[in-house]
């Protein structure tokens, strides 16, 4: 099920592994209650143990979106229960979302989709 946002994204799922992308998100905060709700739900099926979120080249982390980040997506990590989560994007975005976010899942970061999946099905 998807929810409306300001921007177009995608929902899949590979096995064990839930991936959103959010290519097309500028990294604004206003909005994304919605989603991060549904992401939280997803994440939290059973059937899933790891994640994937995909970034796109013009997501601006400024530090409110940081610290967003750091509050809002740690919390849903922590909540839905996986034990990986993957950053996927070109450059260094990936990074710093991986460093804002504090939880007790395995994180890493990844250029590329099917890296990120392979790793995150454990």
């Amino acid at each position: 099920m998807a929810v409306h946002t300001a921007f177009d994204y995608a929902r899949r799922e590979h096995d064990s592994v839930l991936v959103y992308d959010l290519s097309a998100w500028d990294g604004e905060t206003e909005g994304m209650a919605d989603i991060e709700t549904q992401w939280r739900r997803d994440a939290s099926a059973a059937h899933i143990s790891g994640t994937v979120t995909v970034f796109g080249p013009d997501i601006a982390l400024g530090h409110e979106t940081q610290r967003h980040l750091a509050r809002e997506w740690s919390d849903n990590v922590d909540a839905a229960g996986v034990d990986r989560v993957a950053f996927v994007s070109e450059g260094i975005k990936a990074r710093a979302v991986s460093a804002a976010v504090d939880v007790g899942a395995e994180v890493h970061v990844f250029g590329s989709l099917e890296e990120a999946v392979e790793w995150a099905q454990g």
